[in-house]
């Protein structure tokens, strides 16, 4: 009946605790944003929430100063609730603010070649580098709510959607305010993913001539191969497969950096991988 008891597994946290946690993913800024939200969600009874942490307003050029408040007085107020804390900390940069932190000719780029300024390219060390800096900073930031027992886990979100890994549109410019018209489309088609997937390949081959003897394919120079778009239509060709295999390890190597990043500061610190959908409907 209705009220029999689950038989599948109930999943508790280290402390035997269940969670029912407020998501705030900080849309909106200001000082004040999220805190009658936080307030309510206590009152209804959760007993956690989460809190994005964006570093395009924490950090809105490569000068400015740090801007905590927001993200501060929800995490305070957390702490005065009795809420734990999920720490999200969101690496896209929207606005126009990715200007001085990564080279719009290294921002994500979908495949038909049109840039996605606001996402990073997982392959462009520099902007990796600066990415997984302020991720360190982050958790040196709210280190003493850490060590107080208060954050349940740490994680990175990378997408326009605030998820943790490739895109999965493109846009054609209409003229509006918005991105444009929506297509789907793989990620990430940069200069630096595009080299390095061929760079890969010679790692995992040899030479172009092991290439297209796996791949039944005739290209004269490594420099000739180009990642594939979502509508190729051989996708049991180990082509396919190749640049399937090599996006993710680009986004396991990012995702690690996540977590070594903030295990560095504090080794306790729980870090998940917050995806969204499983199926992107651009796997096999």
């Amino acid at each position: 009946s209705p009220l029999d008891p689950p038989t599948y597994p109930v999943v508790l946290g280290d402390d035997n605790q269940r969670y029912l946690c407020v998501a705030l993913l900080n849309t909106t800024e200001g000082a004040e944003q999220g805190l009658s939200v936080i307030r309510e969600a206590a009152k209804q009874g959760c007993n956690a929430a989460m809190i994005t942490v964006r570093w395009d307003v924490v950090h809105e050029t490569p000068g400015s100063s740090a801007n905590w408040i927001q993200f501060d007085n929800q995490i305070r107020l957390c702490k005065e609730l009795g809420l734990k804390i999920f720490l999200r900390i969101h690496l896209g940069r929207c606005c126009n603010r990715s200007d001085g932190f990564w080279p719009e000719s290294e921002a994500s780029k979908d495949q038909r070649g049109r840039v996605l300024k606001d996402n990073l390219s997982m392959s462009h060390q520099s902007s990796v580098s600066k990415a997984l800096g302020f991720v360190k900073e982050v958790c040196e930031h709210y280190l003493p709510y850490q060590q107080e027992g208060r954050i349940l886990c740490v994680a990175a979100t990378t997408t326009t959607t605030q998820e943790a890994g490739y895109h999965y549109e493109g846009y054609e410019p209409d003229g509006g305010l918005g991105f444009g018209v929506p297509y789907s489309s793989l990620y990430d088609f940069s200069p630096s993913m595009v080299t390095g997937f061929q760079a890969w390949l010679l790692t995992r081959y040899g030479t172009i001539k092991t290439i297209n003897e796996a791949w039944r394919s005739d290209f004269s120079e490594i420099s000739d191969i180009q990642p594939i778009p979502s509508d190729y239509a051989h996708p049991e060709n180990k082509r396919w497969s190749d640049w399937y295999v090599y996006r993710h390890t680009m986004l396991k190597n990012f995702l690690d950096g996540v977590s070594q990043a903030a295990k560095g500061v504090n080794g306790d610190y729980k870090v998940i991988n917050d995806f969204g959908s499983v199926h992107d409907g651009l796997s096999f």
